[in-house]
């Protein structure tokens, strides 16, 4: 699968659309839901914050290996998981995802489901951050001001 808007010159002006950047959040969403962390890995940005406050026991984490390491510790100790976007909400410099959140345990038939909103940051074409809030009021206010697409993905 292409990298959206990924290509010649019409495609470096289209890679700073929300339209652009929230497909390739999406394409993200497909990588993580299929386990695949070596797209993870080239699309995270090497110092990346993930902060998920009390929903993620691991607190802030900070660098892609640690992040990607705390994926796999998830991947692992579920037979499923899956993240499901709701929407994609432009808000300043950042774009807010409400999602849903589900996995079924190794061993178990029942499934986890945990609705959550994720704030994405990008900068020079990675995302640089993610923060995960219990509802989408919070992440609306935790998104910061700014233009969306000055350093699009």
């Amino acid at each position: 699968m292409a990298w959206p808007g990924a290509g010649g010159p019409e495609a470096v002006s289209a890679s700073r659309t929300f339209a652009t950047i929230s497909a390739r959040l999406r394409w993200l969403t497909v990588a993580y839901n299929r386990g695949d962390l070596d797209t993870l890995r080239a699309r995270y940005a090497p110092d990346i914050v993930v902060d998920a406050g009390d929903l993620w026991p691991a607190g802030p984490v900070q660098g892609v290996d640690r992040v990607l390491a705390e994926f796999a510790s998830i991947f692992s100790t579920f037979e499923q998981v899956e993240v499901i976007a709701d929407d994609y909400i432009e808000r300043g410099g950042s774009i807010v995802v409400p999602s849903h959140w589900r996995g079924t345990m190794a061993g178990s038939k029942s499934m986890i489901e945990q609705p959550l909103a994720a704030v994405y940051r990008v900068c020079d074409g990675l995302v640089s951050s993610i923060q995960y809030f219990h509802d989408l009021g919070a992440a609306l206010a935790a998104a910061e001001p700014g233009p969306t697409t000055a350093e699009g993905p």
